[in-house]
């Protein structure tokens, strides 16, 4: 789809993020902390977006699981603690417009 921005996000996809389609600073991005021993993903939240965390053992597949209904977003930056061990595993955040 179209990308106003050139952020590689489309249109469509910050509109779901509750991101500008027309900044490219503002998309939805996402961190992995993991100084505390097991890591912990941080993405910014918007209001009026809802996410989950989602994760696949197989990319090529494309089988996702939902490991987590993190609610709704406030403004702030949420958090997903991973605790499944397995090396080869894939974790995605899907947004929501509400």
């Amino acid at each position: 789809g179209a990308d106003f921005d050139g952020d590689h996000a489309c249109n469509r996809d910050e509109w779901l993020a509750g991101t500008q389609a027309t900044n490219t600073a503002d998309y939805l991005g996402s961190s992995v902390d993991g100084s505390s021993g097991a890591p912990v993903l941080q993405w910014p939240s918007y209001t009026g977006c809802s996410y989950k965390v989602l994760s696949t053992t197989h990319l090529v597949e494309n089988t996702w699981v939902t490991n987590a209904d993190s609610g709704r977003g406030t403004g702030s930056n949420m958090t997903y603690s991973v605790t499944n061990t397995d090396p080869a595993v894939y974790y995605s955040i899907q947004a929501a417009h509400l």
